[in-house]
């Protein structure tokens, strides 16, 4: 990943809200200090250098879009139904191309979550009571108790979603493998075995963390570390190629536009 030089942040804003502990006191007795709801324009790009900031973390919920966040020297995306965690201990830079980008999100200061991409099981529970907690908080006659039932009820629903981000250790340890040896030509079968797990069970854990299977999420991994390569280094498409288990330029290239849907020359013209 470059070196990013300075914060900086390039997007047009067109609606939404946020909350925060100033405006409902009670955020300051659970996880978090607000949130609030984005829909941005496109081309977005926001880059920190990592603890540059107050220490904390930030759940974004993809509503629209396809995000990508170069981090730890990987690349995460991720779409509507995902959720991102970022930590402001790391260098991030957080891009999207084309099209709206809209999410949801929350601040969580004193936390310290590891980054990451995980499909969302709460995201509509979340979002229902953010806005219900936006509504009573500018009522005239607000009611101090619902509001802060409404709180407790946010705070519930993101608790039970950080618990299943750590749920799947076997799952993030197939992620780190392939992570780790891009090289390897894994397989399902393969990964299962690596795993000591039995390749339908890990099919159906996979399903259950990542909501795709593990063929995909080893295509996932592979390409978004080959467009890592592309658009970060001076590799040949060959070098490329080997570096990600494919034995020619070729087949690389025509399994990369199946997946990304753009060709790998393409990807690097973009970064002339």
């Amino acid at each position: 990943m470059d070196k990013i030089i300075s914060n900086s942040m390039e997007s047009s804003y067109r609606k939404g809200f946020s909350i925060s502990v100033q405006e409902v006191s009670f955020f300051s007795q659970t996880i978090t200090t607000g949130g609030g709801e984005a829909e941005l324009g496109t081309p977005y790009s926001m880059r920190r250098i990592g603890n540059s900031e107050a220490q904390h973390c930030e759940l974004w919920f993809m509503l629209q879009g396809t995000m990508r966040i170069a981090t730890l020297g990987k690349i995460l995306e991720g779409g509507p139904g995902m959720f991102f965690i970022h930590n402001s201990a790391y260098d991030r830079n957080c891009t999207m191309d084309t099209g709206v980008f809209s999410h949801f999100y929350f601040h969580l200061p004193g936390m310290n979550l590891q980054p990451g991409v995980f499909p969302s099981h709460y995201s509509r529970e979340l979002r229902f009571t953010l806005h219900s907690i936006r509504r009573e908080s500018l009522a005239i006659n607000r009611s101090a108790t619902l509001l802060e039932l409404l709180v407790k009820l946010l705070d519930s629903y993101l608790r039970r979603e950080l618990e299943l981000t750590n749920s799947f250790p076997l799952i993030g340890k197939a992620a780190e493998l392939i992570e780790n040896e891009p090289q390897v030509r894994w397989s399902t079968s393969l990964l299962a075995q690596k795993l000591k797990l039995s390749p339908s069970s890990l099919y159906q854990k996979c399903m259950a963390q990542y909501g795709v299977s593990p063929k995909i999420l080893i295509a996932r991994i592979k390409f978004q570390h080959a467009r890592f390569l592309l658009e970060n280094t001076e590799m040949k498409l060959g070098e490329i190629a080997e570096h990600v288990g494919y034995g020619t330029e070729f087949a690389f290239s025509k399994a990369f536009l199946n997946y990304m849907g753009i060709r790998p020359g393409a990807v690097r013209r973009q970064k002339l």
